[in-house]
């Protein structure tokens, strides 16, 4: 795995170069000492001779610190309008599954990913009580968050001090109070005197032995056949193409032809 990355605010690089063997890191490039660290015993031969081929690390580092970067502004000048977009979210909510569960503050369409979100009291950030997601991708492009809030400790009446704040660069801050009104849960309607609203199912739910449907109608097998399939009376069609060649990355080395040489008969 390789790649550089290039911050636009403070105009700082970064690149890396990594390799891993059946799922576990291998041996990975340091652009700062120019060398190669092997988190494991097995990557040490290839450390201690990568280690000495000091051109070949100046060109790794020079590559990931200067043409790589220069590439990367240049695809993020072509696809500004896209890249450097900014969305705010299409839909924050208030989730909770159960009365005892964490409430969770979700947010979900929003670009680009660099996004805060945290509960906060008073006015003030809280450090403690809650659980913070990480940013996951959305299938449109778009990201999502959540962080939960626990609320265990918090009597009903001090609901109203929280709230929970969305920041995106370019955009005003989000705010979304805590009231029982707005939490949609799994359980059932969150009323604003905080007591769950009880529903009764709906009629069709209450039978326990509903009639079969109207469109099943049982009839008798069809007759037993002794005859194959037709497609199976007749033996396939011979190829007449010949397999596709192999691929263009196998190039398979001819063996040199035996020398044989001829004696004179006596």
């Amino acid at each position: 795995m390789s790649g550089c990355e290039w911050d636009d605010e403070d105009d700082t690089t970064d690149g890396y170069h990594q390799f891993a063997y059946d799922g576990e890191d291998f041996i990975a490039f340091d652009l700062k000492t120019l060398t190669w660290v092997a988190p494991v015993r097995q990557a040490v031969p290839t450390k201690l001779r990568w280690d000495q081929d000091r051109a070949f690390n100046q060109h790794v580092k020079n590559y990931y610190t200067k043409e790589c970067v220069d590439w990367l502004k240049k695809y993020l000048a072509y696809g500004k309008s896209t890249l450097q977009r900014t969305e705010r979210p299409l839909s924050l909510s208030l989730l909770q599954r159960s009365p005892s569960s964490p409430v969770v503050c979700h947010a979900t369409g929003f670009y680009p990913d660099r996004v805060v979100v945290f509960w906060r009291r008073d006015g003030q950030e809280l450090h403690e009580q809650v659980d913070p997601g990480e940013v996951l991708p959305n299938h449109d492009g778009t990201f999502q968050v959540s962080v939960d809030l626990d609320l265990t400790a918090v009597p009903q009446e001090d609901w109203g001090r929280y709230e929970c704040v969305v920041q995106l660069k370019g955009i005003e801050d989000i705010p979304t109070p805590l009231d029982p009104a707005l939490i949609r849960t799994n359980w059932g309607k969150t009323g604003r005197d905080g007591g769950r609203e009880h529903t009764s199912p709906p009629p069709h739910l209450t039978s326990t032995s509903p009639p079969p449907p109207p469109h099943l109608h049982l009839t008798s097998p069809p007759p037993h056949s002794t005859s194959p399939p037709p497609h199976l009376t007749s033996p396939p069609p011979p190829l007449t193409s010949p397999p596709p060649p192999p691929g263009p990355y196998l190039h398979l080395p001819r063996s040199p032809p035996k020398s044989t040489s001829l004696l004179p008969s006596s």
